[in-house]
């Protein structure tokens, strides 16, 4: 049971991944498996697409460890705005990534993480200060995803 809500108690059930930690499976169509919580959680949550945020009832598309973007639970509240400082991958407001603080002058230093937009490389707008840079080292974007960046300091 994943997003459940603190008033209703109602949650999304969600698959659990299935083969081995070195080759987790999926069974549901367009999810990826995430493994968290040192190994305990294992859930299949559906792929994304950071630019267009196209993740349902109101959910993120974060960027994870592994490669493919996947839609999370959004756990901003009232912060989570462009140069807030944010701790979590799903701390930041729809379409900005948490990355390290020094990726703006905007952002407070004093902060481990801070909210940054995505941009697209073909089609780059990025706050003052920063430009767009590609997310994933160049020939390894999973397909689909090779036009993806992230605004910060050049």
């Amino acid at each position: 049971c994943w997003d459940v809500d603190d008033v209703t108690l109602e949650g999304v059930c969600v698959a659990l991944c299935t083969g081995t930690p070195d080759d987790p499976v999926c069974a549901p169509v367009g999810t990826t498996c995430i493994i968290t919580n040192d190994g305990v959680l294992n859930l299949c949550l559906p792929t994304c697409d950071p630019l267009t945020q196209d993740c349902e009832d109101g959910g993120l598309c974060i960027a994870t460890e592994e490669d493919p973007f996947v839609c999370v639970i959004d756990v901003s509240g009232d912060a989570g705005a462009l140069f807030d400082p944010c701790e979590y991958l799903n701390a930041c407001d729809a379409g900005l990534a948490c990355v390290d603080s020094s990726g703006s002058a905007m952002c407070d230093p004093r902060f481990v993480g801070c909210c940054l937009p995505f941009c697209d490389l073909t089609a780059p707008v990025c706050p003052a200060d920063t430009a767009c840079a590609p997310w994933y080292m160049m020939g390894t974007a999973p397909d689909g995803l090779e036009d993806v960046g992230v605004c910060i300091k050049p």
